[in-house]
């Protein structure tokens, strides 16, 4: 299932919640009325992060938040075995169609391994990483308080607009 289906169905019982799917690299005609903002996982995939993050950052409302996920850099001596294995993959399943590169994976991973998890990181063709330090500067710049990294793999953040005086 997409992640809009998957979105719907994860907010059914709900109500009141209105799932759609949109470009971010296109005005979202959306107005500062939402009090969360989740983009978890898609900016650093459209080929221009930050324009995306302006765009979807318009939407939230004063007092809101914003949480987004992206991939980050390698952070630690150890995480760029990690990137190198990733970017391996990649090169690999590059020039294969969605079903040849699950298979692949398949045999590549062991069976307690996302396959999820590899197929996000290593399949698509746009997958921007960035340092913790550019995106908390992205949230700064754009008027967001108490913005804080949520976890620590990839870049989990999230951040407070400003409330109306």
């Amino acid at each position: 299932a997409s992640g809009v289906e998957g979105s719907r169905a994860a907010c059914e019982e709900v109500g009141g919640v209105e799932v759609t799917q949109r470009n971010l690299l296109e005005d979202l005609r959306l107005e500062p009325t939402f009090d969360l903002v989740h983009a978890f996982g898609c900016l650093h995939h459209t080929g221009n992060t930050h324009f995306a993050f302006e765009n979807v950052m318009k939407a939230v409302k004063p007092g809101g938040y914003l949480f987004l996920m992206v991939y980050v850099e390698p952070e630690e001596a150890g995480s760029y075995a990690y990137y190198n294995e990733v970017d391996s993959l990649h090169r690999k399943l590059r020039n294969l169609g969605s079903a040849e590169r699950v298979a692949y994976l398949k045999d590549y991973l062991p069976e307690e391994e996302s396959l999820h998890m590899w197929f996000d990181a290593a399949s698509p063709s746009i997958k921007e990483r960035y340092e913790s330090v550019e995106v908390e500067g992205w949230f700064t710049a754009a008027g967001f308080e108490d913005v804080r990294r949520t976890r620590t793999e990839n870049l989990f953040l999230v951040g407070r607009t400003r409330p109306e005086s």
